[in-house]
């Protein structure tokens, strides 16, 4: 019996050292470290999106657009996402995607690799953009699918229905202009870095850029600066309100010295000559031109 006691006491003594080391514990986090670990976890609430700006105009003389930009309902897939999911997920997920979106499973997965990677289709099928952004794999989207999409966000689990500014080219009396005009393709991952290196806010991994022609030329003007937007999202991923908004600001007009009516007529000259010449017999050879 006189053995049992001091043990007892010990037992005791070890329980309440315990519970007063829970105790103190408690405290630490919820008073001392409270307000550190509210604002990481409200950090991790809130999801930032990237929100493009609107490419700047081209237009002609008389102000009338040769380039312009639209909105367009977009699909992407996020690479990364994906990759936190299980073969067989993934699978799902896209098969999913396929059949909402009215497209055959192979398009879809073509269009979410990377270009030269195994598996993948040749371009322009594959992606041959930045890895760093999400994958389009379809544009002009109904909206109606493209919400659906957007309120069943558990069921896409990697996927992301935006409403995204496009490049449009209204050709006023059919001009075409596209040696002049250019085209855009997605940032590569290269320029991705490098603007990352040189701190250029106009650049984002959703990029598009300038290729040729006045697009290219004048990219960094027509380009404008991108803004941001806070989503708050549950455990699941799901929208559940709205976080700070950063307005992005649109890319300048550029004012050309082309008259459209006048590059219009021109072309269809053109046309015309190109097509009489190649019906026409060159008496040296006596072929078609």
């Amino acid at each position: 019996m006189r053995t049992t006691r001091p043990r007892l006491v010990v037992v005791q003594v070890l329980i309440l050292a315990l519970f007063g080391t829970l105790l103190v514990r408690l405290w630490y986090l919820q008073m001392a470290s409270g307000d550190t670990y509210r604002e990481q976890a409200a950090d991790n609430a809130v999801e930032d999106v990237i929100v493009q700006p609107q490419r700047g105009l081209i237009v002609d003389a008389m102000g009338r657009p040769l380039a312009a930009s639209r909105s367009s309902w977009v699909v992407s897939v996020d690479r990364t996402k994906l990759g936190d999911l299980t073969e067989s997920e993934q699978r799902q997920v896209l098969h999913r995607l396929a059949d909402t979106l009215g497209m055959r499973y192979a398009d879809v997965f073509g269009r979410s690799r990377m270009c030269g990677e195994p598996g993948a289709p040749q371009p322009p099928q594959c992606w041959n953009g930045s890895p760093y952004q999400p994958v389009p794999v379809a544009e002009d989207v109904p909206q109606d699918v493209a919400i659906a999409i957007q309120e069943r966000s558990e069921d896409y689990p990697a996927v992301q229905a935006t409403q995204q500014s496009v490049r449009a080219y209204p050709q006023p009396f059919g001009v075409n202009a596209a040696h002049l005009l250019g085209y855009l393709t997605p940032i590569t991952a290269n320029e991705y870095d490098r603007a990352l290196a040189d701190d250029d806010a106009t650049l984002n991994a959703g990029s598009l850029v300038g290729r040729a022609g006045l697009e290219r030329s004048y990219d960094r003007y027509l380009r404008g600066v991108p803004g941001q937007r806070g989503v708050e999202v549950d455990s699941l991923g799901r929208t559940i309100g709205a976080g700070p908004v950063t307005p992005p600001r649109p890319g300048d007009t550029l004012v050309t010295s082309i008259d459209a009516r006048v590059q219009a007529i021109a072309e269809r000259q053109l046309a015309n000559a190109i097509h009489v010449a190649r019906g026409t017999t060159d008496p040296v050879t006596g072929r078609n031109y």
